[in-house]
């Protein structure tokens, strides 16, 4: 992808996000849903990954990553945003945690269309990679 299309899909991220947050922001109070555990809002990209047979992280190649726009993280699981869908069940999720980098085996438990063409996402993370 070029710089320019790259600069416009991250426009188009920002604008989806701030609409997520204000429906998030009016809904407030009224959500019905449980929670195990208190979710952090995050802006960012986070990178994933498909495995193949295993999660191994030796041999992987920058270029085998897409980037992806964090919504929220908690202590088990990750919310972010893509431009398209993404069909897999498990994914390798990259997150940047301070100074440290951390890979985890995460599974896309949640998939929801929204507009201007992307698609918000829930992932559990299920264990860390030791890379």
């Amino acid at each position: 992808m070029e710089t320019g299309q790259i600069d416009r899909v991250a426009i188009r991220a920002q604008r989806v996000l701030e609409s997520l947050d204000r429906w998030d922001e009016r809904l407030n109070g009224h959500q019905t849903e449980r929670r195990e555990r208190d979710r952090a809002h995050i802006r960012g990209t986070i990178a994933i990954a498909f495995p193949e047979s295993d999660f191994a992280l030796a041999g992987r190649q920058e270029s085998d990553y897409l980037r992806v726009w964090a919504r929220n993280i908690s202590q088990s699981g990750v919310g972010f945003i893509y431009n398209g869908i993404i069909h897999a069940e498990y994914i390798i999720a990259r997150l940047n945690c301070g100074d440290e980098e951390m890979h985890f085996q995460a599974r896309i438990i949640r998939r929801r269309q929204l507009p201007e063409d992307f698609w918000e996402y829930g992932a559990e993370l299920l264990e860390r990679i030791d890379g």
